[in-house]
């Protein structure tokens, strides 16, 4: 890869480029890996509050659908001991499906 200037620092050639921006980056301002790659520091945060914002919406997600399974297993069933059981692995498998589908990008600041 040919040698670029960073952008921030002209005078500094790099060959490294953000992950999201494609701008040079030199190494002080790759502050954030995105996914294992070098990010500069605007897209590390958007990255960051993504992933954070995504994370919060799952774990709200997954509390409505186990409260939902217990009202539909005891609206079913009445009060058995097999519905919170049930609701929890529908829960859990709520999440799987939806973290595989979203895919939330694992970001680090450096």
């Amino acid at each position: 890869m040919a040698a670029v200037q960073c952008a921030a620092h002209p005078d500094v050639e790099t060959e490294r480029v953000c992950v999201d921006c494609k701008k040079g980056i030199c190494d002080a301002c790759a502050t954030y890996e995105i996914d294992g790659r070098a990010a500069c520091a605007e897209c590390g945060q958007k990255a960051e509050a993504a992933s954070r914002a995504i994370g919060s919406a799952l774990l709200a997600v997954v509390g409505v659908s186990f409260l939902l399974a217990v009202a539909v297993g005891v609206a079913l069933f009445k009060q058995r001991p097999f519905v919170g059981g049930v609701a929890a692995v529908f829960s859990i498998l709520t999440r799987y499906a939806l973290q595989a589908w979203l895919r939330p990008r694992a970001v680090t600041a450096r």
